[in-house]
């Protein structure tokens, strides 16, 4: 895998714990970001110069403790604040019933006084610390409506941390929610399994007959203010008789999708249709699932394939609790990791997809092509990695990032930037050795082209007093092209230039080569005006002699062709992977040297 950082977007103060684009209509490459303890910003990430505009404002609305994270300790220590987005799959559809609407996760004070508000209570207790809500808003004239927000779901939590927040929307249209085990540490909730072992706590990740420690999934359509939200009549515990837990019968939610989780902090929905989701280890272990209805991932028995606390493992296996491990999984050390951060599967070429995951110390992953293996492809020095969005069809990946606070250094230790970056497989691309068999071929060709230019004073051959001419070979320059993974007007040329070679000729033996490359290549589609626009001052095409002028650009290019190689294995398709260039004593010439050194890399 490559890693290419092509863009900051962002370079200020925020604390961006996530971003979603919207699936469609006006706001189309818009990226909205949540800031951690403001609100909802958002960039146009196809405009040059674009900045950030803060579009919800919700610091009023948030618990009042709740600062910047640096009195728990450092940056993104307190897991409270503005935590999730997602916007409904039907915004933007004129007429759709939720044309306007996405939702945002956020916490907000212990001391809110709900009332009548809107929004399930889940369950029905005071929070000792803060409560986390998933409400709705309308977008609405292109700006998002505070006045709008409905309450779905409101969570009591005892602690400021393990809060979960992620949001996404299904293809089957429901929306998933991922909500922590409600934090502290090693789940300590609930009684103990075993009076001899003093952990051996049941936990809310295992309680079935708790929203904690769960992805939920509900559907958000055809709501009534006093029923914010349905159950899906194909929920796993949905019809569910009681079922035996911890010695007592309990009946279980039927919010639950998937439960056994600590922190799923981020998950999203891969090419595939899997659910990914990173869960936030505790002591030694990060993992990622793939998440099936009704699965059970562990927690706090289990600390990703590793069991956690002995008792209680035994206690579930013997209630027939069964339990599904990560499909990848790694330790702190040495790496000094210490909390994943969920991803997306995104493009890595034309028809393949993987999942980009990363760690909170800055490192970047992909699974590698080992079972459970990955690979790291990138780790930001200085940076903490915090989330990551991605545009709707996968084609395009963003990391939100953070400075590290102690870099005293840095004139602005606290920057949060947004970052575009690409990650692709190694390019199928000419070596060394295949331009190498280009030059030779063409050397070859050149030596038995006679020159149509050239002639050298020879001998009284025929014994008339008259001298006379012999032929010379042509002389030329032949340059091939190499595309830049990422932008194929910033490629390369490697160029073998013959003895006696016209100097005027070196400019249009490049020019031919990626003429000759762009013309082929279905990812520039160049059409008589972009070769006008590329045959302008300071363009790669701009003066290439007789063949092109700066209204029409190029007229012909003969002696160009466009270079492919094939991949490897059976049935391996011809792809694209430069262009050659010849120029010389005359057109004819080139045409013929062009071809004989293409030979091997011609599309047949």
């Amino acid at each position: 895998m490559s890693f290419y950082t092509n863009k900051i977007w962002s370079d200020k103060d925020l604390f961006p714990t996530g971003g979603a684009f919207a699936p469609a209509g006006i706001l189309k490459n818009t990226l909205f970001v949540t800031n951690q303890f403001k609100g909802l910003y958002k960039i146009n990430v196809s405009k040059t110069g674009a900045y950030l505009k803060l579009v919800l404002s919700l610091k009023d609305r948030i618990d009042k403790t709740i600062k910047d994270g640096r009195e728990r300790g450092g940056p993104f220590a307190d897991e409270r604040g503005i935590l999730g987005i997602v916007f409904h799959p039907h915004f933007g559809r004129a007429g759709a019933p939720n044309q306007h609407s996405f939702f945002v996760y956020y916490s907000v004070s212990r001391k809110t006084n709900f009332g009548t508000a809107l929004g399930k209570v889940a369950p029905a207790a005071a929070a000792a610390d803060h409560y986390a809500v998933l409400s709705r808003f309308l977008y609405l004239n292109g700006k998002a409506k505070k006045n709008t927000e409905r309450r779905v779901l409101i969570i009591p939590q005892d602690f400021f941390n393990h809060n979960g927040g992620s949001l996404t929307f299904g293809t089957d249209g429901m929306l998933y929610v991922g909500i922590g085990d409600g934090g502290g540490q090693r789940d300590q909730n609930g009684p103990l399994v075993n009076q001899v072992d003093p952990d051996s706590f049941f936990g809310r990740a295992q309680d079935l007959s708790d929203l904690h420690g769960k992805i939920l999934r509900i559907n958000v359509d055809n709501v009534t203010h006093e029923n914010p939200y349905q159950i899906p009549l194909d929920n796993p515990f949905v019809g569910s008789s009681p079922i035996t837990q911890n010695g007592e019968q309990i009946t279980p939610r039927t919010e639950i999708y998937a439960y056994g989780f600590r922190n799923p902090w981020k998950f999203s929905f891969g090419y595939n249709g899997k659910l990914y989701v990173a869960d936030v280890g505790q002591n030694e272990v990060e993992e990622v699932n793939t998440v099936e209805a009704g699965g059970n991932y562990g927690w706090r028995a289990k600390e990703g394939s590793t069991v956690f606390n002995s008792s209680l493992h035994s206690k579930l296996i013997k209630e027939g609790r069964q339990f599904k491990d990560p499909i990848i999984e790694y330790n702190h050390n040495p790496e000094k990791r210490f909390a994943i951060i969920g991803g997306y599967t995104v493009a890595v070429s034309k028809d393949k997809f993987v999942y980009v995951f990363g760690d909170y110390n800055g490192e970047v992953f992909a699974p590698s092509d080992t079972k459970g293996g990955f690979i790291q492809i990138h780790r930001f020095a200085t940076e903490h990695i915090h989330s990551f969005a991605a545009t709707p069809d996968l084609q395009r990946l963003f990391v939100f990032t953070r400075t590290h606070r102690w870099l005293k250094e840095d004139k602005n230790p606290h920057k949060g930037r947004i970052q575009e970056i690409f990650i692709r497989d190694p390019p199928l691309s000419l070596t060394d050795a295949n331009i190498e068999t280009i030059f030779k071929q063409a050397r070859e060709s050149a030596q038995l082209t006679e020159s149509a230019l050239r002639k050298k004073p020879g001998g009284d051959d025929d014994d008339d007093g008259t001298a006379t001419t012999a032929a010379v070979h042509t002389q030329m320059h032949i340059s091939v092209y190499i595309p830049d993974l990422m932008n194929t007007e910033t490629g390369s040329y490697k160029t073998y230039s013959m003895k006696n070679a016209w100097d005027g000729s070196l400019p249009i033996s490049r020019a031919k080569a990626y003429t000759a490359y762009a013309f082929s290549s279905k990812e520039n589609a160049l059409t008589t005006r972009t070769i006008g626009e590329l045959s302008q001052p300071g363009k790669p095409l701009w003066h290439i002699g007789n063949v092109s002028n700066e209204k029409h650009g190029i007229i012909e290019f003969p002696g160009g062709l466009p270079l492919y190689k094939k991949e490897e294995g059976g049935g391996g398709q011809l792809l694209l992977v430069g262009g050659i260039g010849v120029s010389g004593d005359a057109v004819d010439q080139d045409e013929t040297v062009a071809t004989a050194a293409a030979e091997g890399f011609k599309f047949k």
